[in-house]
């Protein structure tokens, strides 16, 4: 199990920022970090909506995408293995791998 996010939401930026840094096995969060959660269009929130099971695998995603660590595969590869840490059922952890394998954009 990772650990539990802390964050507020920032309506202005449209985004969350994270109150308390934390460190997963593979990457560290740092304070202020700024993430939209899970990202989805509109229609398909009743799917995965921005923030649920499994809202730290989007934050250590995005900081994968916005810092360009390691390489996007490994990135992806690496949110789908937090999304089952979090028990994620792995029906829904596939279909959101490969929407950002294959839509997600990052600094790569």
């Amino acid at each position: 199990m990772l650990p539990e996010i802390s964050a507020k939401y920032c309506e202005q930026l449209d985004k969350f920022v994270l109150l308390r840094a934390l460190t997963t096995p593979e990457v560290h969060l740092p304070e202020g970090m700024f993430s939209d959660g899970f990202s989805s269009p509109w229609y398909l929130r009743w799917y995965v909506n921005r923030v649920e099971q499994g809202w730290i695998a989007a934050w250590v995603h995005d900081r994968c995408y916005q810092q360009a660590i390691n390489t996007k595969p490994w990135a992806d590869k690496l949110f789908y293995k937090n999304l089952r840490r979090c028990r994620v059922k792995k029906s829904k952890a596939k279909i959101m791998y490969l929407a950002v394998k294959l839509f997600g954009k990052g600094s790569y």
